[in-house]
């Protein structure tokens, strides 16, 4: 396998700087791309098994023809035929059964011969299939392979798990994906003329499919009585706590996302449901959508190292001298002599509006001019740029005579014109006007910032207690924001402009509901009536029990799938799916056979990070403390440093990434006629200058970085520990708007702990905060000075989440077998309700009982009638 360690290598050795690039943020890929990762490069073969077993029952049946010569009751008429051969006993029958209706379900690639004819056929069968209720059939197949593992092979602890191992488990889970991703994205390939329809009936047929497809997935499966969601958990629990290594786990992991991501809705789901929640709780709609937003933003340049610019410099120009002079007295002077313009890059002196002359908007010299500034402001700067204009004005004469020009240069006054520059300081002013994200065809316009500001309202009650308490000496007035007098009329404008962007979310309003829950419990109601049948609250009501478990597997799976670090010993084996039975010697298989096993990571990472953040997202809409639950729960299984391990790697390389071949990719490898691809082509790869799913890992793990950590002061405290400031700033080379936004807002965070020093020196990323992050008004993240002393404490912090989280579960999920409050439950009168309680009988008459029978029931007469008048009699109780 050293090709494949040679393969990491060379991924390693891509250039840092990643160029620029369109990238849209979805749900998900396209069709094509998610059909294609599906399969592995190392199932290719198994592609003529299906296309055989689908000929051979065919023409059983009619003979000499094709599936495009039948009409539509024989199409049916077959299908039905294929799923009474699904249920016989005889094994080899019903897996070509199976295969089959996969081949139906990869669009009978042998048929067509573009990819035009291929997403008819596709769109075609997976109708049929549907309506003879193909999927419900599988879904029983899939859980009878389940509950026929094979008990010796899960004995044996170093048992090598290999692509044969779970062939028929792949092959229903191919036809189940296939139906629901179909059916999922058949409506927007639509839309994006991605697929061509000749007729609107099938998007019709399709969007009623997709909503009783929805209705069916969010009720319990009759085989297992649970969510499909939930089971499929289950068996990632058991891939890694009982030793089940052939289960197909890159296929559960993708089957699970797309099943989430159909029951529950994907990001614009999300945004209307937060929407209709927060009119029940009578809070205005909000308009801005961050995805939206995001992506009308352009990526900020980051700011290039001088050195790289130097030394690409004199390797470009040898004969270049393009010299700092050292200075020896200077204290702070490097080797390479380029301190001082490392420290004219990255100062606090660049802006936005340095560099930029006010009538033409231009760079005008060597240096960054500052024309709108006093002329004392600019005289430190306009030395040393008339030191660097002559000394790259002078490179061919002698060093008397340099010296003699430096004398001159130095005694001209401040408004004398400065030299024009040459080639290499060109160079240089297009690397200053990329650090400060000013394009170099000069076009600047001023531009408002993207987001609305926003205050809390403990923002503001703090402020409002601050100024009390400067101008009258007494703060305490709680819940009073009206109350101004007293206070200065600059105060009056002040809270005017923060009552005007007040912002009272959702969360907030649930924490003030389950307060109320708290302290009245008869009286008090639910806002959200039929929240019960909603589907974020039927999943998390049957993950309640495990769903700590869950997770972990999840980070367990996630820490195995993170490329460019090489597997433990006591790692999990989630190459079942990949590696044949006996590895070939060949050079060209081996190096398939490492871009395949890089390939399954990044897709494994990618549909963990898609799982994560949806249920992050929709339970937070459902319910602040749902999100609290799950979030805490993957704070103490170390998500938070899993993540910043992952993005420690080289990034640029992940983003880059050629672990991709579009000539191996179902279905390019089946239809029309194949390329030979030789080893140089296949080391190559795809010439995309990005991958998709590692940009959507990247942004989709930044997210749940942002989610845990919002707020919570302790948290993000964990991230200044881990030192996590570098990591975040090696992101922001990557030139994608969202991706640099989230990056952007996990250094916001920071910056008030991160010291003076720190932001002094990297003030391009203060810029670039300032223009892209949400301000919040009394936010003093650029300062931060009175925070700096204030001390945390992780443990209390996170105690006093957990007990809210503690009684809001036990009100909700537990009050009939642990009542919060058991003077308050009702009563059972009820005969049943008297049947079914037990009763502690005494000892003594447990032995006695017969006795007690004799006396007290069998020679004892009762008087019927007597008893029923309401007369007194001997009556038995």
């Amino acid at each position: 396998m050293k090709d494949i360690g040679r393969k990491n290598r060379r991924d390693s050795e891509i250039s840092a700087d990643v160029p620029d690039f369109n990238f849209e943020y979805n749900d998900s890929d396209t069709l094509e791309a998610e059909l294609a990762e599906w399969y592995t490069y190392s199932e290719e073969p198994e592609f003529v098994w299906n296309l055989n077993a689908f000929k051979n029952f065919l023409n059983k049946n009619y003979p000499n023809k094709k599936w495009k010569d039948l009409n539509q009751r024989e199409k049916k008429s077959h299908i039905l035929r294929l799923i009474d051969y699904t249920e016989i006993d005889h094994k080899q029958t019903r897996d070509d059964a199976c295969r089959s209706i996969l081949y139906l379900c990869q669009g009978t690639f042998a048929e067509v011969e573009n990819m035009d004819e291929y997403y008819a056929n596709l769109a075609e069968n997976i109708s049929l299939l549907y309506e003879c209720d193909i999927f419900n059939v599988f879904l029983e197949l899939f859980i009878f392979e389940i509950n026929n593992i094979n008990e010796s092979v899960l004995a044996d602890g170093k048992y090598a798990p290999s692509i044969s191992d779970n062939v028929e488990m792949r092959v229903i889970l191919s036809v189940l994906y296939s139906i629901l991703e179909v059916v999922r994205l058949y409506e927007s390939e639509v839309e994006a003329k991605r697929v061509n329809t000749s007729s609107s009936n099938y998007v019709q047929k399709f969007q009623y499919i997709k909503q009783q497809l929805r209705s069916e997935l969010n009720k319990p499966i009759l085989k297992v009585n649970q969510l499909l969601s939930s089971y499929l958990f289950q068996l990632i629990n058991k891939f890694c706590n009982q030793n089940v290594v052939f289960l197909p786990i890159k296929k559960i992991i993708l089957f699970l996302w797309k099943v989430l991501l159909l029951t529950l809705g994907g990001l614009d789901e999300a945004f209307k449901l937060k929407n209709e929640h927060r009119k029940l709780f009578n809070l205005s709609e909000i308009t801005e959508n961050p995805r939206e937003i995001i992506n009308q933003m352009t990526p900020a340049t980051p700011p290039p190292n001088p050195v790289d610019i130097a030394n690409e410099i004199q390797l470009n120009n040898p004969n270049s001298s393009y010299k700092r002079k050292k200075n020896l007295n200077d204290p702070n002077n490097s080797v390479n002599g380029l301190t001082k313009q490392t420290r004219g890059i990255d100062s606090d002196d660049l802006s936005i509006t340095n560099g930029i002359n006010n009538s033409s908007g231009k760079l005008t010299q060597f240096g960054i001019s500052t024309g709108n500034l006093s002329n004392n402001s600019n005289e430190p700067n306009e030395s040393e740029n008339c030191e660097l204009a002559e000394s790259e004005s002078d490179k061919n004469e002698s060093q008397v005579n340099e010296s003699e020009s430096e004398n001159a240069e130095r005694a001209k006054r401040p408004s004398s014109p400065p030299p024009l520059p040459n080639e290499d300081q060109i160079k240089i002013l297009e690397a200053a006007n990329d650090a400060i994200s000013i394009k170099i065809n000069f076009n600047y316009h001023s531009k408002s910032l993207p987001w609305q500001p926003k205050v809390r309202i403990n923002e503001l009650e703090n402020f409002l207690d601050q100024e009390r308490k400067k101008f009258l000496g007494f703060g305490d007035l709680p819940n009073d924001q009206d109350t101004l007098i007293g206070l200065p009329n600059p105060i009056h404008e002040s809270i005017r402009i923060l009552k005007q962007h007040l912002y009272t979310s959702l969360s907030d309003e649930q924490i003030k509901l389950e307060e109320k829950f708290l302290k009245h419990p008869l009286s008090t109601k639910e806002v959200i009536e039929n929240n019960c049948e909603s589907p974020p609250e039927i999943l998390f009501s049957s993950l309640l029990n495990n769903l700590p478990q869950y997770l972990i597997c999840l980070l367990k799976i996630l820490l195995t799938s993170i490329p460019q670090i090489r597997p433990k010993a006591d790692s999990l084996q989630i190459m079942s799916d990949l590696f044949p039975e006996e590895i070939s010697g060949s050079h060209y298989l081996t190096i398939k056979l490492g871009i395949d096993s890089n390939r399954h990571k990044e897709i494994i990472m990618k549909g963990i990070s898609g799982i994560l953040l949806l249920l992050l997202k929709h339970f937070k809409t459902n319910h602040v403390y749902q999100f609290e639950f799950t979030s805490q729960h993957l704070l103490f299984a170390n998500c938070v440093p899993l993540i910043l391990k992952i993005f420690n790697i080289n990034i640029s390389s992940f983003v880059q990434s050629k672990n991709n071949n579009h000539n191996l990719d179902f279905p390019n490898c089946v239809i029309g006629n194949q390329p030979e691809i030789d080893v140089e082509e296949l080391e190559n790869g795809d010439s995309t200058v990005f991958r998709w799913r590692n940009v959507f890992s990247c942004i989709n793990l930044l997210r749940i970085l942002n989610k845990l950590t919002k707020y919570k002061r302790s948290r993000i405290m964990m991230l200044v520990i881990f030192k996590s400031g570098p990591i975040f700033k090696k992101m922001l080379r990557i030139k994608q708007a969202m991706l640099q936004y989230y990056a952007l807002k996990l250094l916001k965070m920071q910056t008030r702990h991160l010291g003076r020093q720190w932001r002094k020196t990297n003030m391009s990323t203060m810029s670039a905060i300032y223009q892209k992050v949400r301000h919040r008004l009394n936010d003093d993240w650029a300062f931060g000075n009175e925070q700096e002393t204030q001390g945390w404490d992780f443990q209390s912090d996170e105690c006093t989440i957990r007990n809210k989280i503690d009684k809001f579960i036990q009100r909700k999920y537990k009050s009939i077998e642990e009542p919060l409050y058991p003077d308050y439950v009702p009563m059972d009168n009820s005969f049943y309700g008297s049947i079914k309680k037990d009763i502690d009988i005494p000892d003594n008459f447990e032995s006695n009982y017969e006795q007690w029978l004799e006396e007290e029931v069998f020679n004892n007469q009762i008087e019927w009638d007597m008893m029923i008048n309401g007369k007194k009699s001997s009556i038995l109780y």
